[in-house]
């Protein structure tokens, strides 16, 4: 089962590098995965980088010559992928070296089923970059561990002094997997979620509703026919949010089945955030969501509605076990 890894990336040239050094010691066998990279008219030296990258794999590079969002960027790489299934990966994340395997490995064993493999659950990050505009938190975190690391904190030490982005580890520090040190688990209200519904049900989703929310392009992987039966990633979406969780809407509509997928690891490369932006898009994509979806559980969930002491959740699961029963089923249609 061939896979295709789709990786869109943006002016991230210090994290990209790092990225694609994990990519290199992937343990899949090269006849059997294509990595797509889709630059998305990245400013710095993205471009420089990617055209002289050597790879022992196939290997695409779209460049977007100007910024279009990543929603544009991912289906630019679907539509020149040519595997079986599509993994997304960000251009920030380092993969452990079975990711690629892993996903395969479990679309193989579930060959005629209508899946999405997720690592939803999963809340890992690496910190690979010193950025000066660190979050308070973020240092704290990078401090600690360097505090278990006389050589993270050296090189700490002397990225602060040149007050720079600047790299901690070394691209074959990452294919030779010494990164672990460099990792840490934060705080993720969502992978929270999805770990505690991995306790409670196991990794199979098929009967929880708004599973398709695990449908996070971080990591995820999903059958390419299916992605173009959908109409692949809404490219009304710009900014930060939505066009993943959108998409894997329409694959649950299609019948697809989610399940988190734990075996297949990567690591966020932490870097500053602008949460003020990050929440003016979330806001106007919401908009975009739920008026492109008058399902009852896109309007509770994506909207402004939140009654107050009610579970939300407990309330979009109540709606489709009323649904089940064909006189309420005529009524909420009404």
């Amino acid at each position: 089962m061939k896979a295709s890894l789709v990786i869109p990336t943006r002016d991230q040239e210090l994290a990209l590098g790092l990225t694609l050094a994990s990519i290199c010691s992937q343990q899949a066998s090269e006849a059997e995965f294509e990595v797509i990279i889709v630059n998305d008219g990245s400013r710095d030296g993205t471009a420089v980088m990617l055209d002289r990258f050597s790879a022992g794999f196939p290997f695409k590079v779209i460049h977007l010559p100007e910024p279009r969002g990543a929603a544009a960027a991912r289906n630019a790489g679907v539509r020149a992928a040519e595997g079986d299934v599509v993994i997304f990966a960000d251009g920030d994340c380092v993969l452990a070296p079975d990711f690629v395997a892993e996903h395969q490995r479990f679309h193989r064993e579930r060959a005629d089923q209508f899946v999405v493999a997720s690592g939803a659950a999963q809340r890992d990050v690496v910190y690979s970059v010193y950025f000066p505009d660190f979050s308070t938190d973020a240092l704290q975190n990078l401090e600690y561990l360097a505090g278990q690391s006389n050589r993270l904190n050296e090189r700490l030490v002397s990225a602060r002094r040149e007050g720079q982005p600047t790299l901690l580890l070394e691209p074959a520090e990452v294919a030779g997997g010494q990164y672990r040190p460099w990792t840490f688990t934060v705080n993720n209200p969502v992978a929270e979620g999805f770990q505690r519904l991995r306790d409670q049900t196991g990794p199979d989703l098929r009967h929880i509703p708004g599973a398709w929310q695990a449908f996070i392009t971080r990591n995820v992987s999903v059958n390419r026919a299916a992605l173009r039966e959908a109409g692949l990633f809404c490219e009304d979406f710009i900014g930060w949010g939505c066009e993943d969780s959108e998409l894997g809407f329409r694959l649950h509509k299609l019948g697809m089945t989610f399940w988190l997928q734990d075996t297949a690891r990567n690591f966020h490369q932490e870097h500053p955030v602008d949460w003020e932006a990050r929440s003016r898009d979330a806001r106007r994509n919401q908009q975009i969501f739920t008026a492109t979806h008058p399902e009852f559980e896109i309007q509770v969930l994506w909207s402004n509605f939140r009654p107050q002491g009610v579970d939300v959740w407990a309330l979009i699961q109540q709606y489709h076990e009323l649904q089940a029963h064909r006189e309420f089923a005529d009524l909420l249609a009404a």
